[in-house]
């Protein structure tokens, strides 16, 4: 429903749709094959998660991070304003795929210290 009030569930519904741009960047072609949230989320939902992501970010972003991110892409991008999360609730998301992130990266920097 529009009610063209804006309030802090429009900055997370804003988020998403960044988040969104972010995560498909190099995707967008021409009008006519533009992104947009209902095409991400039929690709994603046919399984086509790393083929949804940017190129660049195919090799570096582990699978199961990349749904973590359109899952909160998605969440914050979500039609009823009351589904959305609160801003609070996106960072601490955030936080925890960091750190997911970065027990990955240690893990692959110990293996290749392994002799």
């Amino acid at each position: 429903m529009k009610t063209y009030h804006l309030t802090p569930k429009s900055d997370v519904y804003s988020f998403g749709i960044l988040l969104l741009e972010i995560l498909t960047v190099e995707l967008k072609k021409s009008a006519e094959e533009r992104v947009t949230l209902r095409w991400v989320f039929r690709k994603y939902n046919e399984g086509s998660v790393v083929a949804l992501l940017d190129p660049l970010m195919q090799e570096a972003v582990k699978t199961d991070v990349a749904v973590k991110m359109f899952d909160l892409a998605f969440n914050c991008a979500a039609p009823v304003r009351s589904d959305r999360p609160d801003m609070k609730t996106v960072g601490e998301q955030l936080w925890a795929i960091r750190q997911i992130t970065s027990r990955v990266l240690v893990a692959q920097l110990q293996g290749e210290n392994d002799w």
